[in-house]
């Protein structure tokens, strides 16, 4: 999924246009997990202007489970803090599913701050066996 600079300029969000703060704050929050669907389904080197942008290709480490699933939570806090400026001190974190053997399950926790408050926000992401990242509030 690609998006380009135009889209992302016409979108952006005016919150005065909302009937309440909570509806400004669900689409403040649709926008970052569309951003982080986007950032976190990338490959790293997608981007020639920023070869950084992008996860690792862990489907090319031959390294234990628990090692690779260490590793992906430091890239996924890697890729939020450099593309998702909006959230702050994001950790990423394993949830151990036994009913889901070929999937990563993980927890982000990150700050957002909105209004001059700071609310903690919990999102859960799952990759699955076909390297696809969904994530969820």
């Amino acid at each position: 999924m690609v998006t380009n600079l135009f889209y992302r300029i016409s979108n952006n969000l005016k919150f005065d246009q909302f009937a309440s703060v909570e509806d400004a704050q669900q689409s403040l929050l649709n926008s970052i997990i569309k951003n982080l669907n986007t950032i976190l389904n990338s490959m790293a080197g997608c981007c020639e202007i920023r070869p950084e942008y992008g996860l690792t290709d862990f489907n090319a480490v031959f390294q234990s489970h628990q090692d690779t699933a260490i590793k992906l939570c430091r890239d996924i806090e890697n890729q939020i803090k450099m593309f998702e400026p909006r959230l702050y001190n994001s950790i990423v974190t394993i949830i151990d599913d036994p009913d889901r053997p070929l999937e990563f399950v993980f927890n982000i926790e990150a700050q957002l701050f909105y209004k001059n408050k700071k609310m903690k926000i919990q999102i859960c992401s799952v990759l699955d066996s076909n390297g696809k990242i969904s994530i969820s509030t």
